[in-house]
Formats: structure tokens, C-alpha cells, sequence
């Protein structure tokens, strides 16, 4: 589903504090630092649900955001350590990870 900028912006009004449409609009932004602050914001505020820390993986790590992707999945399965989409998620963000 492809989501606007304008989408996002808009619903911000309406959930200012929503975690996973800050972690969104930081894939419109050009600025980098705004852009990691956007990510960093919306990681910090995860709420401790295994489907919202779960989508937040998936969006960081399709923004390339592999080690932020990693901390969303792991409070995923802090909260639920049987989720085995998360834990399957996962192994992809790893997989995803630039070598050592």
C-alpha cells in the first residue's frame, strides 16, 4: 500500500504520539539527521505490543535501517517471544546486517 507524505502528515494531527507514523514520515525525509531523529523518536516510544514493534521492524528495515530494525524486532519479542513472524523478521534484519 503506498502511503503519501501528506497521508502521514495529516494523521500525525490526529496521532501526534503514534510511534509508527513518525518512523514513516522519516522514509519521505531528505534531511539524514532529521530523518534519524524521526527514526530514533518513534523507536523510544514503541508501546510494548509485539504487532506494533513487529511493523516497526518492517518499515526501518525497508527504509535500510538494519541495526534500528534489529532493536524494533527484539522489543517485539520481549513482548511476545512466541511471535514466530517476528522471529522470522529477524533472522531477515540479520541477514540484512553489513558484515563485520
Amino acid at each position: 500500500s503506498n502511503v503519501t507524505e501528506e497521508w502521514i502528515r495529516n494523521a500525525l494531527i490526529f496521532l501526534p504520539n503514534n510511534p509508527l507514523l513518525h518512523i514513516a514520515l522519516a522514509g519521505f525525509e531528505t534531511d539524514s539527521q532529521r530523518a534519524d531523529f524521526l527514526r530514533s523518536f518513534g523507536l523510544a516510544r514503541l508501546p510494548k505490543s509485539s504487532a506494533v514493534c513487529r511493523r516497526a521492524g518492517e518499515m526501518l528495515l525497508a527504509q535500510h535501517q538494519p541495526r534500528l530494525a534489529l532493536a524494533a524486532v527484539d522489543n517485539a519479542l520481549l513482548a511476545d517471544p512466541t511471535d514466530q513472524t517476528a522471529q522470522r523478521l529477524r533472522l531477515e534484519v540479520l541477514n540484512a546486517m553489513p558484515e563485520r
